[in-house]
């Protein structure tokens, strides 16, 4: 497919606030009119995805009709930045859909005795669908990330990729109006957060959005990910912690965030 993309950005295509933050968990279908997706847990009765393919065919649906459809992974790092962000948190509950991103999610569904939902991890999401826009028949766009990361993802998946920027670029308008020239199916934002967050929100990409971290820097195999034994027994950011030492100090501020909004529970917050 061609496709205009290179190491830097590329822009020449065709002209209580932790009692708050707890409702964040489930708000996220209240933007656009989305089909409920089948789940166990809810808070101010609002859904978190439980069930993969179902989500799958919701997100498939928004990229086939190319419609602003923005999926937010939510992990214990973005309940944090969204404690003290409320515009943050505004942007996560307008979300057409959400997905329990690693052990935070599960966490807290057991510990108020809700069933737990199904652990959805961005990077194996933002994977799965852009390993399978080829076949069918998706045009993606992918922003962020540095320059030789971006570029490696994207002649990775070549049969697909029809525009790429980095995350230096510095003029978010003109990436959002290259995004649009570029008609894309699929569009993966890898700007961390909430820098994502804020420019899916504020150009709302007339396709399927998804913030995905670093996620690039897995693609481009930059960044190993964690050992599959650590994924499904909640260990997962523990392990990024013991490999990356840096990361110890916000491991530390997201961990007291989520037992504050923990000592909170569900009954503050209408969950059931």
């Amino acid at each position: 497919m061609e496709r205009a993309c290179a190491g830097s950005c590329n822009l020449q295509l065709p002209a209580h606030a932790d009692r708050a933050l707890v409702g964040i968990i489930s708000q996220t279908t209240g933007g656009s009119p989305t089909p409920m997706l089948p789940t166990h847990v809810n808070l101010f009765d609002r859904p978190v995805a439980h069930d993969l393919s179902t989500l799958m065919s919701l997100l498939h649906q928004a990229g086939d009709a190319r419609r602003h459809h923005h999926h937010v992974s939510l992990n214990a790092n973005k309940l944090h930045l969204a404690s003290g962000d409320p515009a943050l948190r505004s942007m996560l509950a307008e979300a057409e859909t959400a997905a329990a991103d690693g052990a935070a999610i599960r966490w807290l569904a057991r510990r108020w005795q809700l069933d737990e939902p199904e652990r959805i991890t961005g990077c194996d999401l933002a994977t799965r669908l852009v390993e399978g826009a080829a076949q069918r028949g998706w045009r993606t766009y992918l922003f962020g990330g540095a320059p030789r990361v971006v570029a490696r993802v994207a002649e990775r998946f070549r049969d697909t990729v029809v525009g790429c920027c980095d995350g230096y670029a510095g003029d978010d308008e003109a990436v959002a109006a290259a995004i649009a020239a570029a008609h894309p199916h699929l569009v993966l934002v890898a700007l961390g957060s909430p820098r994502s967050e804020h420019f899916i929100a504020r150009w709302r990409p007339e396709a399927l959005c998804l913030g995905v971290g670093g996620t690039f820097d897995v693609l481009a195999g930059e960044v190993p990910r964690a050992p599959r034994f650590t994924h499904g027994i909640g260990l997962e950011g523990a392990w990024r912690v013991a490999t990356q030492p840096r990361r110890l100090p916000g491991a530390v501020r997201m961990a007291a965030t989520l037992w504050r909004i923990a000592r909170q529970g569900p009954a503050a917050v209408g969950a059931s």
